[in-house]
């Protein structure tokens, strides 16, 4: 079901190495893609949050094609 961040929204986290995660949050509306997107930040050893992209949610489908065709090469 995941977390929740002090905003309200809707997030999940998976390990990248012994110390830094990766997080994945659901951001419920942003005007530039006149819905919901996907934000995917790398969280640090210290706890802070690096900027990373952020994506309208209905291409959430496309990208996740698109990572699993360049993981065949």
């Amino acid at each position: 079901m995941g977390q929740v961040d002090g905003s309200g929204q809707r997030y999940e986290q998976f390990l990248m190495s012994e110390d830094e995660r990766i997080r994945v949050t659901r951001v419920p509306h942003a005007d530039w893609a006149d819905g919901p997107t996907v934000r995917v930040q790398k969280v640090m050893a210290s706890g802070k949050l690096a900027q990373g992209p952020e994506f309208p949610a209905r291409l959430a489908g496309e990208l996740a094609k698109a990572l699993h065709e360049v993981m065949l090469d």
